[in-house]
């Protein structure tokens, strides 16, 4: 995990760059280098992924070996969702764009009834009309599965879903009474606007789900863009006769979350826990509000790649990740789980008024919450006249590598990297630091 090199090229290219992270319009969507990955196919064909991994032999040459990956076939979506499989909404009687042959629902004027009216037992796409805003009186609650999608249809800006709800989510993601069967949903190309309102989200965990992918959505004014609380879980898990498992295979790609509810504490752009989940090409900016950017409580097997994270409030992260208590209090990981297998490679992220820019470790000096293989590559951290520290980890097995960091002339002392015990979690061994620049502004 820590030592060998990893190329993967995914076989795509109809894909081209990133546009945000540490170099942005040069790094390819196409390839990754690190041994856990993850990629997004966004057209129809068949593609064969392939990765090689070179090492090092004893007389310090190297070798490498390429393997072929399982072949992915993707479905053109209007194959997939042909005729009345599609539903598409308006909030007049314009349907201009829309796929031949949909069903056409008018003068929309709340998207959530409208959805439900038409949204059947599943494997339906429902496409927003661009460029227009739709109003929603209650939460539109995904509780079917899939295939299915929520998206727009017309080749101008996004359409808007205007929300004025309070203390819920815009969009809900599975319920209590759906502990199976929500799964293989695409949210792709439209805006939510939280409206500032007090414990919002754009989109909320409501359930047990997996394979959910949130592509090039735009998400703003909200408490949370975001939130997978183990709470929830836990909380249903004794209250209903289901079991709700761990959520998985969550992507967000090429999205934006900005501004967070006003002076809130409590909300981070992305609060989750999660198997398998991948922010790649993500532009996160909480406009000074709310807490961290992205705090994951458990997370195994993840990809955090791409991103640029900026706009933190003051004395928070612009990233952590902090473990599983080993005590089972996420009744769907268990007692002794780890937080592990996790990359963190080629963001970039702005610091501000923090005592750091990046942690992990447990959230408080009492928890028991455990993490370990962590690798932290080729990110540009931004350092600002009053930013302390830059990266923590309490945690084993962490490899810190081929990173800058950037202070300006008049940034304070703390460290680069630090590593140091916290909580109730084993001290950290095996923690590795090696190939990274640091460049301070000042003459002093």
């Amino acid at each position: 995990f820590h030592d060998l090199e990893y190329r993967y090229d995914f076989g795509d290219e109809t894909v081209s760059t990133w546009t945000y992270g540490a170099q942005p319009g040069v790094l390819l969507k196409n390839v990754a280098y690190d041994s856990t990955a993850a990629h997004v196919y966004e057209s129809s064909g068949t593609y064969s992924p392939t990765v090689t991994i070179r090492y090092r032999l004893g007389d310090g040459t190297f070798d490498s070996t390429t393997y072929n990956l399982p072949s992915i076939t993707v479905t053109a979506s209007d194959t997939e969702w042909a005729g009345t499989k599609t539903v598409c909404y308006s909030t007049n009687s314009d349907f201009t764009g829309a796929p031949s042959g949909c069903v056409q629902v008018a003068n929309v004027t709340d998207i959530s009834a409208s959805y439900a009216a038409n949204k059947g037992t599943g494997n339906k796409r429902h496409l927003l009309h661009d460029g227009q805003t739709f109003a929603i009186a209650s939460r539109l609650n995904i509780d079917v599965g899939g295939p299915s999608m929520i998206g727009k249809f017309g080749s101008g800006v996004n359409p808007i879903i205007n929300s004025t709800l309070t203390a819920t989510s815009v969009i809900g993601l599975s319920l209590s009474s759906t502990p199976t069967g929500v799964s293989d949903w695409r949210f792709q190309d439209f805006t939510i606007d939280c409206g500032n309102q007090n414990n919002s989200s754009a989109f909320a965990s409501n359930g047990s789900y997996s394979q959910i992918l949130m592509h090039r959505m735009y998400l703003t004014r909200c408490g949370y863009g975001l939130l997978m609380s183990g709470s929830t879980l836990n909380a249903l898990n004794t209250s209903v006769p289901y079991t709700h498992a761990m959520w998985d295979q969550v992507f967000m790609v090429d999205s934006t979350i900005y501004d967070l509810y006003t002076s809130a504490s409590g909300p981070n752009a992305i609060f989750a826990n999660c198997n398998r989940v991948a922010v790649l090409g993500c532009n996160i900016d909480n406009n000074s509000n709310g807490e961290h950017g992205i705090r994951f409580q458990y997370c195994n097997r993840g990809v955090f790649s791409n991103n640029t994270i900026q706009g933190i409030a003051a004395t928070k992260v612009n990233l952590t990740i902090r473990g599983a208590p080993t005590g089972g209090d996420v009744t769907q990981v268990g007692p002794g789980i780890y937080s592990e297998k996790i990359i963190i490679s080629d963001n970039l992220m702005v610091g501000g008024a923090s005592v750091g820019i990046v942690g992990f470790g447990p959230q408080n000096g009492v928890s028991d919450e455990r993490g370990r293989n962590i690798i932290f590559e080729r990110n540009l951290l931004q350092g600002t006249a009053t930013t302390q520290n830059t990266v923590q980890t309490a945690y084993e097995d962490v490899t810190f590598r081929n990173n800058m960091l950037s202070l300006p002339s008049g940034a304070g002392g703390g460290y680069f990297f630090g590593a140091q015990p916290s909580g109730q979690v084993p001290c950290p061994t095996r923690v590795h630091v090696y190939n990274n620049s640091v460049y301070h502004g000042g003459t002093g």
